[in-house]
């Protein structure tokens, strides 16, 4: 049960797919659809700018695509501001989204439509890493939210027939029997009689179990490379930015709370209380915490990097740069914004060796505390970035490569500020 607050979320980028519904022919439509589960609960949001506002209504709608549930679940209406902006959030439970019987899990786009004769136009539609079915999606059976809904309510059975009236009093009977020792529960014996159908609670007991039983957070598979350029407007890639920034403050200040009531001792605050000497070098970092496991899924698919003697309990990954196209793609965009987006002012640095590296410094308990960015170089203020004046003050060497080694910044995502060390 630790396991079950564990948190999901990715964001679809929606793009235009039926022209001619922009509020202003010089502007493209823009948006995205975030799915984020946690626990028993699934948040579907939808936001979009730029939308024609007309008579006819817009619709949002899932796109499953995975074996037996391809579907387009529809979610019903969103409503368009004069200024063209439409926004929503629905919550769901994560096995059950919209009622309809299909777990959070089998979703693989989004969508926003008009409805012409029970038919759907696609007016912006988005996949989850870009990757768009080969098949045509666009003609799968649609159901409406609240379709599927079983509810399962107690069969009471009223006693019409005589033999239902015989079959009664000898339940009643055998019930006087049992409780003719007890004459505080001779009342019992008059109640109605209610036939629950034992099935159904069993089927309703093993769905909750099914919802307990969820230990684990889906894994981003490794995308090959997108060959489409994916437009995004600056508008909407602040607004999922602020989104991150904002729910990671929350899960962070949660996990927080819960380390000062479970050791307030614990809580250190000079950063050079992390670098003490240990004398055993730490390669195999393990990070704690939901925080951590968010981040270690940010870094999945790059290649893991052996530590570096001078700073303990740290996890390295290597990420390979062959241009900058490669750090603008978002079809990730939970890897953009950690990973690539904070490094896009230092590709002129990185171009020369190809890579950076991305860091999770952590304290002696495994404790996620610092991310940290390291651009390869020599110690020379010509392959310094920006002479320092960004936070690359520390310089590293690599233990491989003769005079080459690595400019760090150590970033405070708590507090969404760079930090120094003291020494």
């Amino acid at each position: 049960m630790a396991q079950v607050n564990k948190l999901y979320r990715n964001f679809i980028i929606l793009q235009e797919d039926e022209r001619g519904y922009s509020n202003c022919n010089d502007k493209a439509l823009s948006g995205y659809s975030k799915i984020e589960a946690k626990g028993e609960k699934c948040k579907v949001s939808f936001y979009a700018q730029n939308l024609k506002n007309d008579s006819d209504d817009y619709c949002i709608m899932l796109i499953c695509n995975k074996k037996d549930s391809k579907k387009l679940i529809d979610l019903g209406k969103i409503k368009v501001s004069e200024g063209g902006k439409a926004e929503v959030t629905k919550e769901y439970f994560v096995d059950n989204i919209a009622g309809v019987g299909i777990p959070y899990d089998k979703i693989s786009g989004a969508a926003i439509v008009k409805m012409k004769d029970g038919i759907p136009i696609f007016i912006m539609c988005g996949f989850m890493n870009g990757e768009q079915p080969s098949e045509n999606w666009k003609n799968y059976k649609v159901i409406k939210a609240e379709e599927g809904i079983i509810k399962i309510k107690p069969k009471v059975e009223a006693p019409k027939k005589e033999k239902d009236k015989d079959k009664n009093k000898e339940k009643k009977k055998e019930k006087e029997k049992k409780y003719d020792k007890d004459k505080n529960k001779k009342d019992e014996c008059k109640r109605e009689e209610v036939e629950v159908n034992m099935e159904d609670i069993t089927s309703e007991r093993e769905e909750s179990d099914s919802v307990e039983e969820i230990t684990k957070v889906q894994e981003i598979e490794e995308v090959e490379e997108v060959k489409e350029e994916v437009e995004v407007s600056e508008e909407v890639k602040e607004k999922i930015r602020e989104e991150l920034r904002e729910e990671l403050k929350e899960e962070v200040r949660k996990e927080i709370n819960e380390e000062i009531n479970t050791s307030k001792n614990e809580e250190r605050t000079k950063f050079d209380d992390y670098e003490e000497l240990i004398q055993k070098k730490s390669d195999n970092v393990e990070i704690r915490g939901s925080v951590g496991e968010y981040f270690e899924g940010i870094a999945n698919g790059f290649e893991h990097y052996r530590g570096y003697k001078e700073i303990k309990n740290c996890k390295w990954y290597k990420v390979q740069v062959n241009d900058l196209y490669e750090m603008c793609n978002m079809s990730n965009y939970n890897k953009y914004t950690v990973a690539y987006y904070p490094m896009l002012n230092y590709y002129p640095y990185i171009k020369k060796y190809g890579y950076f590296m991305l860091g999770y410094k952590c304290d002696k308990e495994g404790n996620l505390k610092y991310i940290v960015y390291g651009v390869p170089g020599k110690k020379d203020k010509n392959e310094q970035p920006y002479e320092g004046k960004t936070g690359f003050v520390t310089w590293i060497s690599d233990e491989d490569k003769d005079s080459l080694g690595c400019w760090l910044m150590f970033y405070d995502f708590r507090n969404s500020t760079v930090v120094v060390p003291m020494q």
